[in-house]
């Protein structure tokens, strides 16, 4: 009886290993880890950028952008950039300033406006961190594979500012145009964080897409007195708590990867 039983446990058991094999066999395996198809670490990039404002209220800015950068690894990146704009004042700041010269008699203090500094060049280094890496399909046979980043770094902008409210002569002042408004110029720490993407074309190529911000800190004057700014006089005081002025470019362009 023992020997019996011994049997069906053995049959029982070499049944159920053969329901189970075929179960096994047919169970689709693991797919294998794919590398990057366009690894970027360890190589030299330079990257052209053109980039327009967005949010423009009293200055609009164009930009052209080079940059060279190298890849320490596929997550870490080291740019130097230099960047050369192209910039002025919108209509709404011009109207300001048209508004302000009809009126009639200039008496009083006034204060300058903020946010007038324009972008001329700019130099900045900063460091790359890109963790995400992913594809995307363009149609059914065009896969886009893809690297998202972010950028934080820091350098020098050399900066001019035309006010619209201090004019040392009246030309007109129906018409509320001014032949010689406050200019000034200097150079200014500034700071940057960008979000952006590497569209690869190829193994040596990417297009780039970028959301940038460069912020600086403000200065203008306050308390300017305008019958004795009309008659060029010195007059007013810089601002003691001038705030920022944070320019928001969205850029796009090609890396070239050696």
């Amino acid at each position: 009886m023992a020997a019996y039983v011994s049997t069906l446990r053995v049959l029982a058991l070499a049944g159920l290993a053969a329901v189970l094999a075929p179960v096994r066999a047919h169970a689709s395996p693991e797919p294998p880890v794919q590398p990057r198809l366009y690894p970027v670490g360890g190589r030299f990039s330079l990257t052209a950028t053109v980039g327009l404002s967005l949010f423009d209220t009293l200055t609009h800015t164009a930009t052209l952008d080079v940059r060279a950068g190298w890849d320490f690894n596929d997550w870490l990146g080291l740019d130097v950039a230099v960047t050369g704009a192209v910039s002025g004042h919108t209509a709404l700041a011009e109207r300001i300033g048209q508004h302000l010269l009809q009126q009639t008699p200039p008496e009083g203090s006034v204060d300058d406006l903020s946010d007038l500094w324009q972008l001329k060049v700019m130099v900045l280094a900063g460091v790359r961190l890109a963790p995400i890496y992913g594809k995307f399909n363009l149609g059914s046979d065009l896969p886009i594979r893809y690297q998202g980043y972010l950028w934080l770094g820091g350098g020098a902008a050399w900066l001019d500012r035309t006010s619209v409210v201090v004019c040392r002569d009246v030309t007109s002042r129906e018409e509320g145009t001014c032949g010689d408004w406050l200019t000034e110029s200097r150079v200014a720490p500034v700071v940057s964080a960008a979000l952006g993407f590497r569209l690869f074309t190829g193994v040596h190529g990417a297009v780039v897409l970028e959301l940038r911000s460069v912020v600086w800190k403000d200065d203008y004057l306050v308390g300017v007195d305008r019958a004795i700014a009309e008659s060029g006089g010195p007059t007013g005081q810089r601002a003691s708590s001038p705030g920022f002025t944070n320019t928001v470019l969205v850029q796009l362009g090609y890396a070239y990867f050696f």
